[in-house]
């Protein structure tokens, strides 16, 4: 999707050269506080803002954090990988990623 796009353009624009402990704790704590703004929605108090748009925000939102958070992960596990098996690494990567994430919302 377009935000997932967003997400790893700007771990390699803007955030290629953060600490990488740091940049899981942030988008850590951003994801729990995006996944508690359900809480909202669920009891109805979403202000101004309808449903279906908060719903499409929140879920955009911790779509951005999860590629942010996925790119170090991906960037060490190539790194180690033996040359010329790196699509491999990647592909089993995401799969296992993409699987986890809709494991999950499920």
């Amino acid at each position: 999707s377009v935000v997932s796009w967003f997400g790893i353009y700007m771990y390699r624009e803007v955030f290629f050269d953060t600490n990488w402990r740091s940049l899981y704790v942030v988008t850590t704590v951003l994801s729990l506080v995006f996944s508690l703004a359900q809480l909202l929605l669920i009891f109805h108090d979403t202000g101004a803002i309808p449903s279906l748009l908060f719903v499409a925000v929140d879920n955009a939102a911790i779509n951005f954090l999860t590629y942010l958070r996925f790119m170090p992960s991906l960037i060490v596990a190539v790194a180690v990988t033996p040359e010329g098996l790196e699509c491999c690494c990647y592909a089993a990567l995401t799969t296992l990623m993409n699987a986890l994430v809709h494991q999950v919302r499920v």
